[in-house]
């Protein structure tokens, strides 16, 4: 039993020498009214992050901070992600619009903003945007959502691994 918790203890210590630590917040609005942060935006960031190897934590109690895009404390943010022991902070903001059709199903229409920032210095390091929408009702709000998080994932690794 000692062996097996000492390898995992080996493994953690080994992992977070070769990782950055991360810290996600998400804001989210949806026909022009703030909602609780859609579990499948924030899982798409989390999941792309962790498969690239990075330590990843967001703080759901957090979430009523604001919006990223009109005058939000991105400095209070930082400070909260340097005290959870984060090497970078990433913001997004999601806005989406349910349409519907008329064969009475629904069309969403969602756009992300978002931003990674050294904590460390503040300093912003890259910002983007992205629009994704189900208007052949290909795929379910659900998965057009988690695709979108996997997209600003994919986003922030490639901008980290060109740093390296």
């Amino acid at each position: 039993m000692k062996a097996v918790s000492l390898c995992c203890l080996l493994y953690f210590i080994i992992l977070s020498a070769f990782s950055e630590t991360i810290y996600v917040y998400t804001y989210e609005i949806c026909n022009d009214e703030p909602v609780p942060c859609e579990f499948q935006v924030k899982e798409g960031i989390l999941n792309g992050l962790f498969d690239a190897g990075h330590i990843v934590f967001d703080d759901i109690s957090v979430s009523d901070r604001g919006n990223l895009l009109s005058g939000i404390n991105i400095d209070k943010l930082i400070m909260d992600a340097r005290s959870g022991g984060a090497y970078y902070f990433i913001g997004a903001q999601i806005i989406s619009n349910l349409i519907s059709l008329e064969n009475k199903s629904e069309c969403i229409e969602s756009t992300a903003f978002y931003c990674l920032y050294d904590v460390s210095t503040g300093k912003l390091l890259k910002q983007g945007n992205t629009k994704m929408t189900n208007k052949e009702n290909q795929l379910s709000k659900e998965i057009l959502w988690f695709q979108l998080g996997l997209y600003i994932s994919g986003e922030i690794n490639y901008f980290y691994n060109k740093r390296e």
